[in-house]
């Protein structure tokens, strides 16, 4: 499914085939598979390249396991610079998403589980202090692509993973009978589907007035990854009354 979306990414947006294969530096017939993959450079689909650069993130830490116990924090702040300085391409185009699975790595060899970490009494100062850096960042940085610009990002990731996890820890509460297993088709709908409503949703708050560079912004971004979840579960409720055959090219499964 992968595959066939980044080929047809080729003749969305109004380009030909040969301009949507020149805006991804290919010039030779054998240089598509290395844009589908993502080889060296990004892969086409975005979904894709998010899956690769776990692929790839996967793989480090699980070289580094050993290591964690003695040398986590070490190896945690050589990997801050890297992802603040952007050190990590072609290997990884997306540093924080290495940063933040050691991170989960080095909290896993402290014996700190994720069920503690989605209580309130932690999750809720740490969002507050990142959303106060995003404030104070986001005024210095103008944008820009610049070391600042990287803290804002931090900051901003961290704020929307702790809402993800209060968002989490109050499902649970919810949906006490719940199997978390149960939980893995309307995730796997969300991430199919993020991309696309986050275009949508963007289109419907920016005609409503609300300004990129306000406060209210960031308060929408980092409400968004919860926001998705909502839509990833209505879109599974509705995958899931389809016939079998349009279910396994939706999401992959039936059932």
């Amino acid at each position: 499914m992968f595959l066939l979306l980044s080929v047809a990414t080729f003749t969305l947006g109004g380009e030909s085939l040969r301009q949507a294969v020149g805006s991804f530096g290919i010039d030779r017939i054998w240089e598509i598979p290395l844009a589908l993959i993502g080889i060296d450079r990004q892969p086409i689909y975005t979904p894709l390249g998010f899956l690769r650069d776990l692929f790839v993130s996967i793989l480090i830490v699980h070289m580094l396991m050993r290591m964690i116990p003695r040398y986590g924090l070490a190896i945690f702040a050589v990997m801050l610079g890297l992802a603040l300085f952007q050190l990590t391409e072609p290997l990884i185009f997306r540093p924080t998403i290495l940063l933040f699975l050691f991170s989960g790595a080095l909290f896993a060899s402290r014996g700190v589980r994720l069920s503690e970490m989605c209580q309130p009494r932690y999750v809720l100062p740490v969002c507050a202090a990142a959303v106060a850096g995003l404030f104070l960042v986001s005024g210095l940085s103008n944008g820009h692509l610049s070391v600042l610009a990287q803290v804002e990002n931090l900051f901003l990731r961290i704020a929307m993973i702790g809402f993800v996890l209060l968002f989490t820890a109050a499902l649970v509460r919810a949906l006490p009978n719940a199997k978390p297993a149960a939980m893995r088709s309307p995730i796997f709908v969300t991430y199919l589907s993020h991309g696309i409503m986050i275009a949508v949703l963007t289109k419907i708050v920016r005609a409503a007035g609300l300004d990129p560079l306000s406060s209210e912004w960031i308060l929408y971004y980092v409400a968004l990854p919860a926001i998705l979840i909502g839509f990833g579960l209505l879109f599974d409720l509705t995958i899931r009354r389809m016939p079998d055959i349009l279910q396994m090219v939706l999401r992959g499964q039936t059932g």
